[in-house]
């Protein structure tokens, strides 16, 4: 992370933002799990920057097989803070290079934006949001996109461990069961490269 000799200004027009912004509504439905797209953030926080002297600018780079998205929060008076996120690209089977990338960019934009806002990313319907305590905790947002992830974006994949896990959406998981899925999916990945590269 980098800033500004001095944030003050910035810290305090930051503060009195995160008092005032909501958190974002997850609408959009794809690979069986509900999501909130970069679209609707912008459209959340573009104003609320605004009003309180602030902007956001989201600069797209690459090394080797990875895209970075470096985040500059800027104040009116100068004052600025920055950091990088670097996120893989993997092309699936029914994706472009130009479209791996792009979807890439799209997740670490959105992501970034509401881990800097302090944003949350919240169901419409609040009851999916209620846990009883005596059930096991559901799927969280990161573990529905990294299973994604980790399948290339492939709904071939996707389908098939949905139809081998005898569930209709990653909401039918649990956090554990969630847990353990990424973990298999991670040796199968592993597996696989091992034999591309002899």
């Amino acid at each position: 992370m980098k800033m500004s000799e001095n944030i003050n200004e910035l810290a305090e027009a930051l503060s009195a933002l995160q008092g005032q912004i909501t958190d974002v509504h997850k609408d959009q439905q794809a690979y069986g799990y509900k999501y909130a797209n970069l679209t609707q953030v912008l459209e959340l926080v573009r104003p609320v920057l605004a009003a309180h002297s602030l902007s956001l600018i989201q600069i797209p780079g690459n090394a080797d097989d990875k895209v970075s998205i470096e985040t500059v929060l800027m104040h009116k008076s100068g004052q600025w803070i920055s950091g990088t996120l670097e996120m893989p690209v993997v092309v699936g089977k029914s994706m472009t290079p130009a479209q791996a990338v792009g979807s890439v960019i799209s997740y670490a934009r959105r992501y970034s934006i509401t881990s800097w806002l302090g944003i949350s990313q919240s169901d419409n319907d609040a009851q999916a949001e209620v846990v009883e305590a005596k059930k096991d905790p559901k799927i969280t947002d990161t573990q529905s996109e990294e299973i994604i992830m980790l399948l290339d974006h492939d709904q071939d994949r996707i389908n098939k461990l949905m139809e081998r896990v005898e569930i209709k959406s990653f909401d039918d998981l649990t956090y554990d069961q969630a847990e353990t899925l990424i973990e298999k999916i991670r040796a199968s990945n592993r597996k696989k490269e091992g034999v591309s590269h002899e």
